[in-house]
């Protein structure tokens, strides 16, 4: 075993190494480069590669984390106190995760490593942080917006002509193309909002949101379009100021909402009455993974406390899941479909606990000054927030379609000054907007 370990270790040292230089040298081309193969070229890339680009997409965290500790080592610092102690908590998870089912002999190194590989995410939020200077605003509002627009036209594609690139599917007996990583439309359409909200709206602003809050309309995921909706009417209220101005931007977002149901009989059935059956847990997406749980809640309920780490179906906890499985989604003891029975599997009571309090406080420091944030700052935290409910539903915590989003907006969160917000450069031009700040008069006695 000693002997696998060390040629795969060695295997994997070289393309590390070189991802590490390209995300030393090249931030802004490795950022773009890593997002597009996590979506497999938008579901083009040959079915044959899928296994291949997971191994990529593990090279480049590692790549991601030598670079970080490189700059660490070299002097470079994560200035913001509540990021650096958020990442010693995770971390201290995943470590946690590959050793703990070591030791008790649930799983090997390997099997954990493979098991846990998605959490290796978070490793993107140090890597922001350092090469904030480089990675500004401006920069995740063209990356994002050109891949939510292209994932949006997949969409439209697959409903209207019935066709799905080779790396994606049908959602059964639908014509929705299942795509995984519908979180960075979610994420685009906020990035536009905040802008729309910092300065005047303009018409190539306000046709790009509607494009793709309407390909969230039209994807399977409806947590996706519940948090984008949501953090935009939360941003969008807090900044009216008055109740009267948020209660109309509620009915307008409405009447807009129940004319996308309304217009075809299909989407009021397939979003409207679903959703309502979810809200009141009578049928739908909560009561079904009820019901697909009942096993991972008994082994819950052996190890409460500190769950099981990373088990993989390779090991031997899960294989001996695999064996007893009855569907594709009882197989393995991890789940995507269930954020905190995932994370409770995983960590027990004590690890998810931990980790929802440290996100929670790096939210909630944010939170205490809401009225004081800019735009993006805001739309961001309110985007972040949203994931506590779509982990009902959704592993966003633990999985990396749902990581990276979150480090991206923790770190426009963290990274955006006010000063900055008095004037941005257009996305479409080379001129620059600006919005007159208001400036408090002091009256000295």
């Amino acid at each position: 075993m000693f002997e696998y370990t060390l040629i795969a270790v060695l295997f994997a040292v070289p393309p590390a190494v070189v991802g590490m230089y390209i995300a030393l040298q090249h931030p802004r081309f490795f950022f773009a480069a890593y997002l597009l193969l996590s979506t497999r070229l938008f579901g083009f890339m040959p079915i044959d590669l899928g296994l291949h680009v997971n191994a990529v997409m593990f090279f480049l965290h590692c790549g991601m984390i030598l670079s970080v500790v490189a700059l660490l080592l070299m002097g470079r610092k994560i200035r913001n106190r509540m990021i650096r102690l958020f990442l010693v908590c995770v971390s201290g998870l995943i470590v946690f995760g590959l050793l703990y089912p070591f030791f008790l002999g649930f799983s090997s190194i390997q099997s954990a490593i493979v098991d846990g590989k998605g959490m290796f995410a978070y490793a993107t939020l140090a890597y922001l942080a350092i090469h904030c200077r480089r990675l500004d605003f401006n920069y995740f509002l063209r990356l994002y917006c050109f891949v939510g627009v292209v994932l949006t036209v997949v969409l439209v594609v697959g409903h209207v002509f019935k066709y799905c690139p080779p790396s994606y599917s049908f959602v059964w007996g639908t014509n929705i193309v299942h795509v995984d990583h519908t979180l960075y439309i979610s994420l685009a359409a906020c990035l536009v909002a905040s802008r729309m909200l910092r300065t005047r709206i303009s018409v190539p602003d306000a046709l790009l949101f509607l494009f793709l809050a309407g390909g969230l309309l039209l994807q399977g995921h409806r947590s996706a379009a519940f948090a984008m909706f949501l953090a935009v009417f939360l941003s969008w209220f807090v900044r009216s100021y008055s109740v009267g101005k948020g209660v109309a931007a509620l009915g307008a977002a409405t009447l807009l909402f129940g004319f996308c149901l309304l217009d075809n009989g299909r989407y009021y059935e397939a979003y409207f009455l679903d959703i309502v059956h979810e809200l009141v847990n009578a049928e739908g997406a909560i009561e079904s993974r009820n019901y697909i749980n009942t096993v991972r809640y008994e082994y819950m309920d052996a190890h409460p406390l500190l769950g099981y780490g990373f088990v993989d179906e390779t090991s031997s906890l899960g294989g001996s899941i695999a064996d007893q499985s009855f569907s594709r989604f009882d197989q393995s003891l991890g789940v995507v479909d269930s954020g905190y029975v995932d994370m409770r599997i995983r960590f027990g009571v004590v690890g998810t606990c931990l980790f929802c309090i440290m996100m929670g406080l790096l939210l909630l420091k944010k939170l205490r000054n809401v009225r004081s944030l800019g735009d993006a700052e805001l739309v961001m935290l309110f985007f972040v927030s949203t994931y506590f409910f779509m982990s009902y539903t959704w592993s966003v915590f633990t999985y990396g379609f749902g990581i990276t989003c979150a480090c991206v907006a923790i770190h426009l969160l963290y990274r955006e000054k006010p000063a900055e917000l008095t004037a941005t450069a257009d996305m479409w031009t080379s001129t620059v907007r600006t919005r007159t700040v208001p400036q408090r008069q002091v009256v000295v006695s």
